[in-house]
């Protein structure tokens, strides 16, 4: 059995007969677990790579199309964790963030840092927004109030969240709000390669360099394991006692 049909020619005069389209349904016939590869390797022959390969985000586009009063919900997928970008975004823009983790008696403090936020210019990340449908209620009116009073609201203060997806999200605060979805890519290629294009290049900086090459190797082995977990996530919970999340920030912490 052939491993890659789906780039190989048909058997005698058929692969004259049948164009790309055709071939793709004798391929979904003979062989259905194939027809994923098939149908990427379809568009890119009709359309290009640009309808396959998912486009990488521009934090950078994102703050420049937001404003003041204007939130920035980030949706949460496996894989993908923003605040080391907007870390790095914030370094660039010489402004601070803020970041604050909802959930049980964090509402006092998330609030309190709205409003401060909002005075002084800072910005402020609220992460798991979804462990506290509750306090989204009461954002709503905050974020309404803010609008009303823009005049008081520093220029440079930004509202950043993430949520996981979730049925009972306010459905106004998601209107109201810059709404970005980021997947990882997919491949061990790609994903190494985002990796490696979010490492500020200070990280390389070391002066001995036998110590440097060691570096590299390291970086390059964790970066290598961390692709292959993403990878992994279309399996589930198959191989390990339980389903995890892998994501930016467990890359970040074990570097």
């Amino acid at each position: 059995m052939c491993a890659t049909p789906e780039s190989d020619s048909l058997p005698g005069e058929w692969d004259n007969k049948c164009d790309p389209l055709r071939k793709m349904i004798l391929l979904k016939i003979l062989r259905p677990d194939r027809v994923l590869f098939a149908t990427t390797a379809f568009v890119m022959h009709k359309l290009s790579d640009y309808y396959v390969n998912p486009p990488s985000v521009s934090y950078e586009k994102i703050y420049e199309d937001s404003t003041k009063t204007q939130p920035i919900i980030f949706i949460l997928v496996p894989g993908v964790d923003p605040l080391a970008q907007l870390e790095v975004l914030a370094f660039a823009k010489e402004k601070k963030l803020i970041p604050v983790s909802l959930g049980q008696g964090q509402v006092g403090k998330a609030k309190e840092k709205i409003y401060e936020a909002a005075k002084f210019g800072n910005w402020l990340y609220l992460t798991n927004c979804h462990l506290s449908l509750t306090f989204l209620k009461e954002l709503e009116k905050i974020l309404e109030q803010l609008e009303l009073d823009k005049n008081n609201v520093n220029e440079n203060f930004r509202l950043f969240m993430s949520t996981n997806p979730h049925p009972k999200f306010p459905i106004s605060v998601l209107q109201n709000s810059l709404r970005v979805t980021t997947e990882p890519p997919k491949g061990l290629k790609a994903n190494m390669t985002r990796l490696y294009s979010n490492m500020p290049e200070d990280k390389f900086n070391i002066k001995m360099q036998s110590e440097k090459a060691k570096y590299k190797k390291l970086v390059f082995a964790l970066s290598w394991f961390h692709s292959i977990i993403l990878e992994r996530i279309k399996f589930k919970s198959l191989g390990w006692n339980l389903k995890y999340d892998f994501n930016d920030s467990d890359w970040i912490t074990s570097d």
